[in-house]
């Protein structure tokens, strides 16, 4: 099982939008925790079908965007 504390969770979105602020603008549709150090955050804009998978990972105790996109479904 894969778990993260909740304020994990929310140092990964603030380094998100701090790493890349016009993602403020956005919807946040999904948080998938891979492991300890990784999250895909998923955005999408207002009115859009698809959002897009951003990788935010745990370097050296703070969270990172990567500037990394994950493309493709996953169940």
């Amino acid at each position: 099982m894969r778990v993260l504390s909740v304020p994990d969770i929310q140092a990964a979105v603030a380094a998100m939008r701090a790493d890349l602020p016009q993602i403020r603008s956005q919807q946040l549709t999904r948080i998938e925790v891979m492991d300890s150090n990784t999250v895909f955050l998923s955005y999408r804009d207002t009115g859009e079908q698809f959002a897009t998978r951003h990788v935010v990972k745990r370097v050296g105790g703070h969270w990172r965007y990567t500037w990394q996109i994950v493309m493709g479904l996953r169940d």
